[in-house]
């Protein structure tokens, strides 16, 4: 499903989002049959690798699964800027750490994407989805954002300041 948005403050904006919902593991999907799954399944694919900025939509009560994990790997290994959106937040027990807990453990168990910006929402309700078109406008500059070869340059020989390479000779 194809969803255009345009900003009431931008309006000549349009975001586009495509949903992906439902990508299950490939070996479920061609064992079942399901010829027109597979197709949707690589239209997702194809989708998510022309995209901007990728929103991986997560469980709060389940977690991170290891289908999200494999998602996750496509769009780091693809480029994409991306987001991780944590739904159904709301339903989730929380104590005084909850959401840093839950942070960490995110960041340890979807690796490839750790850097990505996390948002916390209930799309039931719509708590807190316009933070999620916020974060996705930050990742989407930030993704288009250019670093100067003297820059690089200098953060590279800072880096070699601080700590030097080992020597030369083979790793052990």
């Amino acid at each position: 499903v194809d969803v255009e948005v345009v900003s009431p403050e931008e309006p000549h904006r349009k975001v586009v989002f495509v949903d992906t919902a439902g990508m299950r593991r490939r070996q479920k999907v061609s064992k079942m049959g399901l010829e027109m799954e597979a197709m949707s399944v690589g239209k997702s694919l194809f989708a998510m690798r022309r995209s901007d900025v990728a929103v991986l939509v997560l469980d709060a009560l389940q977690g991170p699964t290891e289908q999200d994990f494999k998602i996750a790997d496509i769009i780091s290994n693809s480029g994409r800027a991306v987001v991780l959106c944590v739904n159904k937040w709301d339903t989730l027990f929380k104590e005084t750490n909850t959401m840093i807990r839950y942070e960490e453990g995110l960041r340890t168990k979807l690796r490839p994407v750790q850097y990505a910006a996390q948002v916390y929402t209930d799309a039931k309700s719509g708590a807190r989805v316009p933070t999620l078109f916020a974060a996705v406008e930050r990742a989407f500059k930030q993704h288009r954002k250019r670093v100067s070869t003297a820059v690089l340059n200098e953060v590279l020989q800072d880096a070699l300041r601080r700590k030097q390479p080992p020597a030369g000779g083979l790793a052990k």
